[in-house]
């Protein structure tokens, strides 16, 4: 799920892989049925490999399953005879004696024998006609070392290529690499040592200084198969593995990282676990009930239980990415902070209510009379602020479903949904669970006196009294200290925070600003994990991990329209092909329109110079093939007959030509002609390579993609409905670094503007909704700055992250914000102020303590998602309360609304309408005053008579 959906780009992609998949299963093909010969285009046969295996084809078509890296302890010259021999000891211990490897090997030639792993050894030992690289010696090592120097300027320069051995005639092939001895090309085995096996700084500059083989990398010929990769790790791979100097420096297997990531993910739940258990721990010493207590946790459970029935039945989504884990280390935070918030409130209103009453209630009927008049005052309160921070961080996580990246979306849906259930379940059970601890329970003394022994048990004697002072001093701080100082520093706070908000900004978004990552490797893990030390610190050690000199294909695509048909929250659903109807390049209009195109094509500024379309052009051969001599045999597909040509003429040509070209070998993604069962061409496909040279640079990748789609829209836009088609090229990742820039803008813009419309409708307050606004804004500010100075580059956690610091930021503002409009003295600021900190600042603290706590401890896994996510809601938490703390209440006792200013009542809101629709109306008025209706008099009067205009002779 990790890739776009719905772009562009992402549509073409999947109509283009479509087209692939129903030729190889046999729904089209580019050999029509009269040509009289089965030819089926599959993934080239690894078998067919010569009997040394030494072809790079015997790796999957390039794509290398198992990569392991060696190096020398303390740094040494592994070009040794030993340490060669020690390499391939290592590499049949770790690899050829797991279970299950003759079945995963590629076997050579018509045997059933393994092919030998390519490593240096192995080559040296080739090269001098050695069985096994574990019979090397040290005169051969020395024999090749002098080969490679005297070799290695032809690497370099580029002239020693990875062809230049013909393994069909055991020898140099014909006109291949003319320039290079042909020591140099045999067996392409100095070419495969310098590019593949040995690290970069080898034989850089040809000396014998640099003559310093600091690693070492084996290639292992094996199929991908999940299930052998993850054997192979954890049989032999876990450990610290060496042979005498040798030690395993790092590998990568092709699939093995995606494997155990998703066992650490789920492995990893039980820091999700401790997170209640620690919260819950806070929340029972702060509550001291164990009913409430209890009752958080099973909302939090429930919540994901109930969401995952809806997601699943209700929705019936069939994908579940892993990121929806995530979802259960925010519900445990704000399920925290709803509990802190109404306990806090119910407290507060049960003081106040003995207060006017003198004391607590003397009977029955005045304790529920009493407990009525909190209920109501409580939800009165808190339901208020309770709905607003879950319907606000739910609206946050939904804003996520703009997103084009399937999995980003899918987690926006699940934790939007969690959170609903979860705001419906804490307005109903949590209340309830709280009246019957102050009713139910309270008649049972036995059970008060267990818990106040339990309390004691835990809490007594030094424990008590440090309890006690904590208890004091936590009054201390929340209703006099913390109050006082926003108070009276408020100038200071508000222009500290500004600026800092400010430099935030400016990091944000001029330098460094957001970075895009720089390659597709997607990192799973902690930097330090063994399975991310290939990808991060040995890759760059390569030549063919580094340099790729391929540039961007550009594949135009005829017959088929560009869309997508599968499930857009299924990664694993690719839909179907879409036919286009009106596609007959036959037509004479077509064939016009095609020669021309192809003309113009070659003028175009990507197109290659010095490069013909030649063979990979079957439309130019088609042309080429009717301007032939005429013979005896054939007196129409040859210059006899006239362009454009009939459409008999042109489709029995096609197919004769067909049939002669196809006998050549051709790979799947060449473009050729697409024929189905009964002969009729249906699509064609064109592919050459550009001039541009392929990078992963998002700002490259864009200006190549804007001028060449432009260039193609205005071609398709003149083409014949018969000839409309459209082009690709390898976009995927910078289409999914552009939706992740796009989405992340407009879910972090709807969040706001659902922040700012929950928050206004909730307080009725307008400028309160514009300071808690500027708050988050500022709070967004501080916290994206932090996070690109802490090195992140805008993926898939980062954009869901910054989507979601929104809701989070949302609710300490909006809790104080909702604590300054209920406040009893509405003249003063000062006075409000001191209300909201008073009443607000211990329960919004708390819930920012144990989010951020939770955030601590999801932080500590070894999967870099629950790492990145916990430092984020750190972050996040912490800003966020620093600046409603200091920040918002700045604001409000220097700038904040008296009485009720800004304050959106029904009776306002009626009045603003009367005001807007008698504005309105005059300016009907005013239009009408200018409408002239012309007389026979040659006078033109307005039409409510009041004005009289003469019209002048000319």
């Amino acid at each position: 799920g990790f890739e776009a959906r719905g772009t562009i780009i992402s549509d073409r992609w999947r109509s283009q892989v479509n087209l692939f998949y129903s030729e190889h299963r046999g729904e089209i093909t580019r050999v029509p049925v009269r040509c009289g010969m089965k030819y089926t285009i599959g993934e080239q046969e690894i078998g067919n490999a010569p009997a040394i295996c030494s072809k790079e084809q015997t790796f999957n078509q390039g794509r290398l399953t198992v990569k392991i890296v060696f190096s020398a302890k303390n740094g040494q010259n592994l070009l040794t005879a030993e340490d060669l021999k020690s390499i391939c000891r290592l590499e049949h211990r770790i690899v050829r004696k797991c279970k299950n490897f003759e079945e995963y090997c590629h076997k050579a030639n018509g045997t059933q024998h393994c092919c030998p792993s390519w490593s240096v050894g192995h080559y040296i030992a080739l090269l001098n006609g050695n069985p096994s690289c574990l019979n090397i010696d040290e005169t051969e090592v020395k024999k090749a070392s002098s080969l490679l120097t005297i070799c290695s300027k032809y690497y370099r320069d580029g002239t020693l290529k990875s062809d230049c051995w013909d393994f069909a005639k055991n020898g140099k092939g014909v006109g291949r690499c003319s320039q290079v001895p042909d020591t140099c090309t045999t067996f392409n085995a100095v070419y495969n040592i310098f590019h593949y096996l040995t690290d970069r700084h080898f034989l850089s500059d040809g000396s014998n200084s640099s003559l310093f083989l600091r690693y070492s990398l084996v290639l292992v010929p094996v199929k991908e198969n999940e299930h052998f990769q993850v054997a192979i790790y954890k049989s032999y791979l876990k450990d610290d593995i060496s042979d005498g100097n040798v030690i395993l420096s790092g590998y990568e297997l092709s699939k093995l990282k995606s494997e155990i990531f998703n066992e650490l993910m789920l492995a990893d739940l039980y820091l999700s676990a401790i997170a209640m258990l620690v919260i819950m721990f806070i929340l029972w010493v702060y509550t001291r009930s164990f009913l409430i207590t209890s009752l958080v946790g099973l909302i939090v459970v429930s919540s994901l239980v109930i969401a995952y029935f809806m997601y699943t039945i209700v929705l019936g989504i069939k994908f579940f990415p892993f990121l929806n884990i995530l979802t259960s280390v925010i519900l445990v935070g704000i399920a925290a902070d709803d509990a802190f918030v109404y306990i806090d409130i119910w407290t507060q209103s049960m003081c106040e209510h003995r207060a006017k009453r003198k004391g607590p209630p003397l009977n029955e009927e005045e304790r529920d009379q009493e407990l009525i008049s909190i209920t109501v005052d409580t939800m009165k309160h808190a339901s208020l602020s309770v709905f607003v921070t879950s319907f606000t961080t739910s609206s946050a996580f939904f804003a996520c479903l703009t997103s084009e990246i399937t999995s980003i979306r899918l987690f926006g849906l699940y934790s939007g949904l969690s959170i609903l259930c979860m705001l419906f379940l804490m307005v109903t059970w949590f209340p309830a669970a709280v009246i019957i601890e102050q009713t139910v329970f309270s008649r049972f003394c036995c059970c008060f006196e267990f818990m106040g022994k339990l309390h004691e048990t835990i809490f007594k004697d030094t424990m008590r009294t440090v309890i006690d002072k904590l208890v004091a001093w936590h009054r201390g701080l929340f209703m006099d200290f913390l109050p006082r100082i926003v108070i009276k520093l408020r100038y200071f706070w508000l222009l500290f925070f500004f600026l800092l908000a400010t430099g935030g900004i400016v990091v944000a978004t001029v330098k460094p600003g957001i970075q895009f990552p720089t390659s597709q490797d997607f990192q799973l893990f902690h930097e330090s994990h063994i399975l991310e030390k290939y990808s991060l610190k040995l890759k760059n050690n390569f030549h063919f991990e580094t340099t790729r000199t391929s540039s961007f294909p550009i594949n135009l695509v005829w017959g088929i329209k560009a869309t997508d048909t599968g499930d857009q929250f299924d990664p694993y659903d690719m839909g179907g092909l879409k036919w286009d109807s009106n596609f007959d390049i036959a037509s004479k209009k077509g064939q016009q329109w095609i020669v021309s195109f192809i003309s113009r094509l070659k003028k175009q500024p990507f197109f290659p110079k010095d490069k013909k379309l030649g063979k990979i052009c079957f439309i130019e051969d088609f042309f080429a093939y009717m301007m032939m001599n005429c013979t005896t045999n054939d007196r129409i597909c040859c210059k006899d007959s006239t362009f454009p040509y009939n459409l008999t003429i042109f489709s029995k040509c096609m197919i004769q030509m067909q049939c002669q070209r196809i006998k050549e070998i051709q790979s799947v993604t060449d473009g050729a002609p697409l024929f189905d069962a009964n002969g009729r061409l249906r699509a064609i496909s064109l592919k050459f390579e550009s001039n541009v040279p392929f990078t992963w640079s998002y700002d490259q990748a864009d200006r190549f993609w804007k001028e060449t789609e432009s260039w193609a829209l205005t071609e398709f836009n003149k083409a014949p409905p018969s000839a409309n088609g459209w082009f690709i090229s390898e976009l995927r990742f910078y289409d999914l670094q552009k939706s992740l820039s796009k989405g992340t803008v407009i879910s972090m813009s709807i969040a706001l503007a659902m922040a700012f419309g929950v928050m206004l409708l909730t307080t009725g307050n307008l400028y309160i909704s514009v300071f808690a606004i500027t708050a988050i804004t500022c709070t967004l500010g501080v916290t994206v700055g932090s996070l690109i100075l802490m090195g992140w580059k805008l993926n898939i956690i980062e954009s869901i992250t910054l989507s979601l610091s929104v809701g989070l930021s949302v609710d300490f503002a909006l809790h104080y914000g909702v604590a300054y409009v209920l406040a009893v003295d509405k003249n003063d600021r000062k006075s409000r102020v001191l209300f909201s900190m008073t009443g607000m600042s211990s329960a919004v603290t708390m819930a920012a303590f144990t989010t951020f706590i939770a955030g601590a401890i999801a932080s500590q896994s070894n999967v870099l998602s629950y790492i990145q996510f916990g430092q984020f809601v750190m972050i996040v938490m912490s800003v966020s309360w620093v600046y409603a703390t200091f920040f918002f209440q700045a604001i409000c006792c220097i700038l904040g609304p008296e009485n009720n200013s800004g304050q959106m009542t029904v009776s306002k809101l009626k009045a603003g309408y009367k005001k807007l629709k008698a504005c309105l109306c005059c300016a009907n008025a005013d239009l009408d005053h200018y409408t002239m209706v012309r007389k026979d008099d040659s006078t033109e009067v307005k039409n409510t008579v009041r004005v009289l205009y003469v019209k002048e002779d000319n």
